[in-house]
């Protein structure tokens, strides 16, 4: 990452496509709650399957999100310490 603020501008777009997709699968597992409710969780269930893998997506965008945070801080932080040399 040669250019911190096109990192940065890159970064901020990957959040806000995330934030959208995490909105995205919120919406479709609260209403598989609430139609379905308990039997989510039941093995058996011919919805057990896809209820997993839309809560393994929400979990992986999120930590891609605080991920690009976390990196978004480095980039600060060395950006501050350049100029401040």
């Amino acid at each position: 990452m040669t250019d911190p603020e096109k990192a940065r501008r890159f970064l901020l777009e990957r959040m806000e496509s995330m934030e959208k997709s995490i909105a995205y699968r919120d919406a479709e597992i609260e209403t598989m709650e609430r139609e379905y409710g308990g039997d989510l969780l039941q093995l058996g269930s011919k919805h057990f399957g896809r209820y997993l893998l839309f809560e393994r997506k929400r979990r992986l965008e999120k930590e891609e999100v605080d991920w690009c945070h976390w990196v978004i801080s480095l980039l600060d932080k060395s950006s501050s310490s350049a100029n401040q040399q």
